[in-house]
């Protein structure tokens, strides 16, 4: 499981980085990826304006290699019944996830035909400890290492 303290530190390392030492691209936007998983990436979105506007935005999405499972053999390339049911419990404990971060405020949106979820909130204030367990996903998510850059859409987007 990922741990919330370490989500809060590594948060608090990239909102502190100098603008100065920011890159924006061409919306004005500096985004750093806070942590990643195959189902979720959490990114920290902050604006090139005078208010140094700070948002959290979580993408969800299925994995686009196929799920591991204890049998992990696929058979003439299609899931097994078993792995089936293992990946939609774990698309239901995902979209919970969603569901729960829009309980407590964030817009939640459904992008495109690939069928990407966001969940986004703009931060007035530091988060406290109880944000970072709300942010923390079901699935092992690994903080991310390369610093705050302009980066590509998720990888399950064409």
């Amino acid at each position: 499981m990922t741990d919330p303290s370490e989500l809060n530190k590594r948060f608090e390392q990239i909102i502190e980085t100098p603008s100065k030492e920011l890159r924006f691209n061409e919306h004005g936007e500096s985004v750093a990826i806070l942590c990643q998983s195959d189902w979720v990436r959490i990114l920290v979105i902050q604006r090139q304006d005078p208010a140094n506007l700070v948002s959290i935005e979580v993408e969800l999405s299925l994995p686009s290699r196929s799920i591991k499972v204890s049998s992990g053999i696929r058979e003439k390339g299609e899931l097994k019944e078993a792995d089936t049911k293992v990946l939609a419990n774990q698309v239901i404990e995902h979209l919970q996830y969603m569901t729960l971060l829009q309980d407590e405020g964030f817009t939640l949106e459904l992008i495109g035909q690939e069928c990407l979820w966001t969940a986004s909130r703009d931060l007035q204030e530091s988060p406290s400890q109880e944000f970072f367990e709300l942010l923390t996903p079901p699935s092992e998510c690994v903080p991310w290492s390369v610093e705050s850059s302009v980066i590509s859409p998720f990888k399950y987007i064409s």
